[in-house]
C-alpha cells in the first residue's frame, strides 16, 4: 500500500480509504496505523483531522476527531493564544453542525472529548460553557460567549432543543466534570479549571431537574441526565474545592428525591440503581435521613418483594442482581440504622431480608456471590455491634439484646448455606464455583469468629448441639458444618476450660468411631473436618488428658488412608505438640504404632517422626531421649539407605524422593527436640555439657546423622531440593536450647560450606549453604569461642576465595554474590578478628572493592547487600586497638570510594525506589566517621556527580544540612530532595 507523505497533497479519499483499511480483514494494522499516527503528529494535523470531519464516512470523522484530541495533548505548545481561541470556535462549529446533521453519537462523543481536552489545555477562561453550548445549539450556530448574555434564561433555552441537543450537552457536561476531576485542585493551574467548572452547576441543576421531573422526557435523554448526575456527585465526594463551592454542590442532594421515582421505571432501572448503588459504596454521606427512609420503603414495598422471591427462589435475572447489590451497598451504608433503630418496622423486614437471602438455594455464580455478600453485611452488622459495646462501657444499649438476636439468625441460617452439597453437586462444578464455594465458607468463618465477642459460649455451645444432633441423625453434611462452625472458634474458646463440658460430649460421643467405620459412608470432606477438629482444640486435651489415648489411636488408625494420612499426621503432630508431657507413658507404643507406616507418604513420615520427637523432648533425662532417639533415626536411616539403592541402579527419581525424605525427616526430628518456648542458648558452650552428648552413646548417635546429611547431600548434590533439606537439617540445631543431637560441631557446617562452594554445586545451591552458614555466624552469644571463631575464620576464607573468582568473571547468578556479602555483613563486630585474619588479608581487597562497585550495579540484590554491609561496618563499635585500627585503615582506603559511590547514586543513578537502601550507609558514615566531611565533599565536587543540573554552591549547602542531620531520621528525606533536584523535570524514570 502505498503510503502518501503528511505534506497536505493527499485528498480526502485518500484518508478514508487509509482509515477504512484498518477495518479490513487481514489489514496491516500496526503499519497502516504508523501511517496515520504521521500524519496526526505532522503539522499538517490540524487540517488532515478538520479534513477527515468533512467526510460522509462516519469511521473518517471520528478519526478526525480523535487526531483533534490527540493533537491537543501532544501539540498545545505550538498554538499561541489567538490559534487556541480560534480552535476553540473551530470544535463549536463541527460540534454543532455533527448535532444539525444528526450524526451517531460515536463521533459527536468524541467531538465533545476534543473540547475537553482543549478545556483543560487553554488558560482562557471559559465560564458557563455549558450555557455556551446550549445557547448555540438553540441560536443554530455558534454565538460569541458575550451573546449568550442576550438569550433567555437557561430553563426557558432548554425547551428549544431536540433530544441530540441535550443528550449532546449532558456527554459533554459529563465528560467535562470527569476529566476535572482527575486533577489536583491544589495545583495552581488545576484550580482554574475546578473554578471554572462549578461555576456550571447553575446551568446543571435546572437542566437534570427539568429532565427528571418531566415525564414526557425521552428515556435515553434522562439516562444521560443520571449519569450526568451521578459525574457531579463523585465530583463532590473526590475533589477539593473551597467552602463557598461545597455549598453549591450540596444543591446537588435536592435532585435525588427525584431520581428515586425512577426505580419504578424498567426502562431506567440499571442507570438509575447502578447511581444509587455507587453513591452508597462511595459517598454514602451524599444522602440525607429521608433518601434512607425512601430507600427502606422501597425495600420493604411489593416492587421489591418480587425481586426478593426471585432470588431466594433462585431464579434471579439481572434486573434481581442488580437489585441486589443496591440492598447491599444500602446495609453497608445504613448500618447503624438498622442496629440501633430496632422500633422501626420497615428496617426489621429489610434484616429479615438480609436473613433470608442467606438461604439462596443453589451454588451457580451468582447464588453463591449473594449469599457471600449476604454473609459479610452480616459481619459488618456484627462488627458495629460489637464496636458499640466496646464504646458504651458498662451502659448497656437498650438495642442491643435484639441485636444479638439477628447475628445468632445469621449463623443459623449462613450454616445451612455452607454446608458441602452431595458428591454429585460437587462434580458438575467448574474451578470458579469451588473457589466461590471455598471463599463462602471463609466468609463464615469471619462471621464465626466476629460473633464471639456478643455471644461469647453460647454460639460454641450451638455448634456443638447441632454436631451432636447431626451425628445422631448421621446427616453427615450437617455434622460437616457444625463442626466447621466449631472450628472457626478455636482461637477464641480452645484456651477456655469453660468450653470442656460442650467438647467432652462430642469426644466421647461415636464421633470418631463413626469416621473410621467402613460400613458407614462418610464423606471424605466430614472426616478431614472432623480430624481438624482434633488439630484446633489440643489444648482440650492437654487440660482432659483422659481422652489422649482414645484419640491418638483414632488418628494412627488414619494414617493408613491414601487420602486422609497426611492430615492425621499434622493431628498428631498438633497434638503432641501441645501434649508432649503428658504422653511420655505412652512413647513405646507411639514407637510401635508408627512401624507399620514407616514406609507410607514421605509427608506423613516427616509429621510423625517429628511428632514423636516431640514427646523425646520432654523425656527428663538425656539418656532416656538417646535411647528413643535412636530408634527414630533408624527409621530415617531407612530412607537413606534405599537412596543409596536406587541411586547406584540409576533409579534417580526415586533416589530423590528417598534422599529427600530422609532430610525432611532429619529436619522434623531437630523441629520436634526443640523446646516448646523456642528459647536461643548458644550452642558452642565448651563446658556444663550433658554427660550423655559426650559419651559414646550419643556421640554415635549423632555421628549417624552426620553420616545421612553427608551420604545423601554427596549422592544427590544435583539437586536443589536435597541441598536446601540438607542446609535445613544443620539449621535445626542452630535454634536448639541446649546440647543435643543436632547441636552438631561448627566444624560440621564448615566442612558442608567448603564443600557446597568447590564442588561445582549449582549457584542456588551455593546460595541455600551460605545463607545457613550466615544464619551459624548470626548467633552472637558467645561467638569469640575457639570453635567458633575457627569456624568463622575458615567459612570466610572460603567466601573470600569464592568472591575473589566471581569477581573475574560475568555473575551468572548475583544471589550467590549478594549472599556472600550478608555473610561479610554478620560477621561484624563479633567476628571482625577472623575477617580481618592474616590468611584472608592477600584477598580481603577483593571483596571491599566488589562490595563498593556494587553499589553502582543494576542488580538489586548485591546492590542492597552491599548497601546493608557498609551501613554496619562504618558504625562505632567496641573494638581492641589491634582489630580497631584494621578497621580505621579500611575505612582510609574505601571510606572515600564509598562516598564516590554513594553520591553517584543519589545524583542520578539511582532509582527512587533505592534511595531508601542508600541513606542508611550515609546516615551511619555521618554519624561515626569525623572524616565523612571531607570524603563527602570531595565525591559532590567531582566527576562523581553525575547531574549537571544541581550547582556547586547547592551541593556544599546540601552537605552542610546532612551534617547538620547527624544521621537522623530526616536525612533520607535529604536525599530524597537533592536526587528530585537532579532530575529537574524529566520525572519519567524517577516515577
Amino acid at each position: 500500500m502505498a503510503a502518501p507523505g503528511p505534506n497536505g497533497s493527499t485528498t480526502l479519499a485518500d484518508h478514508e480509504n487509509l482509515v477504512n483499511s484498518l477495518y479490513q480483514p487481514g489489514a496491516d494494522v500496526p503499519k497502516i496505523n504508523a501511517i496515520l499516527t504521521r500524519y496526526q503528529r505532522s503539522q499538517q494535523g490540524w487540517q488532515f483531522a478538520d479534513q477527515l470531519l468533512h467526510s460522509n464516512d462516519d469511521k473518517a470523522r471520528f478519526f478526525g476527531a480523535l487526531t483533534f484530541t490527540i493533537k491537543i495533548n501532544t501539540d498545545w505548545s505550538t498554538l499561541s493564544d489567538e490559534d487556541a481561541a480560534a480552535l476553540r470556535q473551530r470544535l463549536l462549529t463541527w460540534l454543532v453542525r455533527l448535532v444539525q446533521a444528526r450524526d451517531g453519537p460515536v463521533v459527536i462523543r468524541k467531538v465533545c472529548s476534543a473540547l475537553v481536552a482543549q478545556f483543560l489545555k487553554s488558560w482562557t477562561s471559559w465560564d458557563r460553557c455549558l450555557r455556551h453550548l446550549l445557547c448555540c445549539f438553540a441560536a443554530g450556530r455558534v454565538v460569541g460567549v458575550e451573546e449568550t448574555l442576550q438569550f433567555h434564561p437557561t430553563n426557558d433555552i432548554f425547551l428549544k432543543l431536540n433530544s441530540l441537543e441535550l443528550k449532546t450537552s449532558l456527554w459533554f457536561m459529563t465528560t467535562l466534570v470527569e476529566e476535572v476531576g482527575k486533577t489536583n485542585a491544589k495545583n495552581s493551574q488545576a484550580h482554574h479549571y475546578h473554578r471554572q467548572v462549578l461555576l456550571n452547576l447553575q446551568d446543571t441543576i435546572p437542566l437534570i431537574h427539568v429532565l427528571l421531573k418531566n415525564p414526557k422526557v425521552d428515556n435515553e435523554i434522562v439516562e444521560e441526565a443520571i449519569k450526568c448526575f451521578q459525574a457531579w456527585v463523585n465530583y463532590a465526594h473526590g475533589s477539593l474545592v473551597s467552602d463557598a463551592s461545597r455549598d453549591g454542590l450540596e444543591n446537588l442532594k435536592y435532585l435525588a428525591p427525584l431520581l428515586l421515582q425512577k426505580l419504578v421505571n424498567e426502562n431506567l432501572f440499571e442507570v438509575t440503581v447502578e447511581f444509587f448503588t455507587d453513591v452508597l459504596v462511595n459517598f454514602p454521606a451524599f444522602f440525607d435521613s429521608s433518601i434512607y427512609a425512601s430507600l427502606a420503603s422501597m425495600f420493604t414495598s411489593p416492587v421489591a418483594t418480587v425481586y426478593f422471591s426471585a432470588l431466594k427462589a433462585g431464579q434471579g435475572n439481572e434486573e434481581a442482581q442488580d437489585f441486589s447489590r443496591l440492598l447491599f451497598a444500602y446495609g453497608d451504608a445504613a448500618v447503624q440504622d438498622l442496629a440501633q433503630n430496632v422500633h422501626d418496622h420497615r428496617l426489621q423486614l429489610v434484616l429479615d431480608h438480609f436473613l433470608d437471602l442467606l438461604d439462596a438455594p443453589g451454588y451457580d455464580e451468582a447464588e453463591l456471590q449473594i449469599c457471600s455478600q449476604a454473609i459479610e453485611f452480616w459481619q459488618t452488622y456484627t462488627e458495629f455491634a460489637t464496636d458499640s459495646l466496646f464504646t458504651a462501657g458498662e451502659n448497656r444499649e437498650p438495642w442491643m439484646d435484639v441485636t444479638k438476636d439477628h447475628i445468632a439468625k445469621a449463623l443459623q441460617h449462613s450454616w445451612s448455606k455452607i454446608r458441602p452439597p452431595n458428591p454429585e453437586v460437587v462434580a458438575s462444578w467448574n474451578s470458579e464455583t469451588r473457589v466461590d464455594f471455598r471463599s463462602l465458607r471463609q466468609d463464615f468463618t469471619d462471621l464465626v469468629q466476629a460473633s464471639f465477642t456478643l455471644l461469647g459460649l453460647a454460639a460454641f455451645e450451638h455448634f456443638a448441639q447441632l454436631a451432636l444432633k447431626s451425628l445422631s441423625s448421621r446427616s453427615w453434611y450437617d455434622l460437616e458444618a457444625a463442626l466447621f462452625g466449631l472450628n472457626a472458634l478455636s482461637d477464641s474458646v480452645a484456651e477456655d476450660s469453660a468450653s470442656d463440658e460442650a467438647l467432652s460430649k462430642i469426644f466421647r460421643s461415636s464421633l470418631f468411631r463413626d469416621m473410621m467405620d467402613p460400613t458407614l459412608t462418610v464423606p471424605l470432606q466430614a472426616q478431614v473436618t472432623a480430624l481438624g477438629t482434633i488439630t484446633n482444640y489440643t489444648s482440650f486435651f492437654e487440660r482432659q488428658t483422659e481422652f489422649l489415648p482414645d484419640m491418638l489411636g483414632f488418628l494412627f488408625t488414619f494414617l493408613g488412608h491414601p487420602t486422609l494420612a497426611i492430615v492425621a499426621a499434622k493431628a498428631i503432630w498438633s497434638t503432641c505438640s501441645s501434649c508432649r508431657k503428658h504422653l511420655i507413658p505412652q512413647i513405646n507404643e507411639f514407637v510401635k504404632a508408627y512401624e507399620p507406616h514407616s514406609q507410607t507418604d514421605p509427608g506423613v513420615r516427616e509429621k510423625i517422626v517429628g511428632a514423636i520427637a516431640m514427646i523425646v523432648q520432654a523425656l527428663p533425662s538425656d539418656e532416656e531421649k538417646v535411647n528413643s532417639l535412636s530408634t527414630l533415626i533408624a527409621f530415617v536411616e531407612r530412607d537413606a539407605d534405599y537412596c543409596y539403592v536406587m541411586r547406584i541402579a540409576n533409579r534417580t527419581e526415586e533416589a530423590l524422593n528417598s534422599g529427600l525424605c530422609a532430610l525432611r525427616s532429619l529436619s522434623s526430628i531437630g523441629k520436634g527436640l526443640q523446646m516448646p518456648d523456642e528459647a536461643v542458648i548458644d550452642l558452642e558452650i565448651e563446658g556444663n555439657l550433658s554427660n550423655s552428648w559426650v559419651l559414646p552413646i550419643g556421640q554415635d548417635l549423632q555421628a549417624r546423622v552426620k553420616r545421612i546429611l553427608h551420604a545423601v547431600t554427596g549422592h544427590l548434590s544435583f539437586d536443589n531440593a536435597i541441598i536446601e533439606a540438607g542446609c535445613q537439617v544443620l539449621r535445626t540445631g542452630y535454634k536448639e536450647t541446649a546440647p543435643g543431637l543436632f547441636v552438631l560441631p561448627p566444624e560440621v557446617t564448615v566442612d558442608f560450606v567448603a564443600w557446597a562452594c568447590g564442588s561445582g554445586l549449582s549457584q542456588t545451591g551455593v546460595t541455600y549453604v551460605l545463607e545457613t552458614a550466615t544464619a551459624m555466624l548470626a548467633r552472637k552469644r558467645n561467638a569469640s569461642t575457639p570453635a567458633m571463631s575457627n569456624a568463622a575464620s575458615k567459612i570466610w576464607n572460603v567466601v573470600l576465595r569464592l568472591i575473589k573468582v566471581s569477581s573475574k568473571e560475568p555473575i551468572a547468578d548475583p544471589e550467590v554474590i549478594a549472599s556472600c556479602i550478608h555473610l561479610a555483613e554478620k560477621m561484624i563486630p563479633h567476628h571482625l578478628q577472623s575477617f580481618f585474619g592474616p590468611e584472608n588479608l592477600d584477598i580481603l581487597s577483593d571483596f571491599f572493592a566488589l562490595s563498593i562497585s556494587f553499589l553502582m550495579t543494576p542488580e538489586i540484590m548485591p546492590k542492597r547487600a552491599a548497601g546493608s554491609f557498609w551501613a554496619v561496618f562504618v558504625q562505632r563499635h567496641e573494638l581492641g586497638d589491634d582489630i580497631g585500627g584494621k578497621v580505621h585503615m579500611a575505612m582510609q582506603v574505601y571510606g572515600p570510594q564509598l562516598c564516590h559511590a554513594l553520591v553517584r547514586n543519589i545524583s542520578g543513578e539511582a532509582a527512587r525506589s533505592e534511595l531508601d537502601m542508600l541513606s542508611l550507609p550515609l546516615k551511619k558514615l555521618v554519624f561515626a566517621e569525623p572524616q565523612a566531611k571531607a570524603w563527602l565533599s570531595d565525591a559532590l565536587e567531582s566527576n562523581s556527580f553525575v547531574s549537571d543540573r544541581v550547582d556547586l554552591t547547592t551541593r556544599r549547602l546540601w552537605l552542610q544540612k546532612i551534617l547538620g542531620l547527624r544521621g537522623g531520621a530526616q536525612t533520607n528525606l535529604a536525599v530524597k530532595e537533592l536526587w528530585m533536584s537532579c532530575y529537574g523535570s524529566n520525572m519519567e524514570y524517577a516515577s
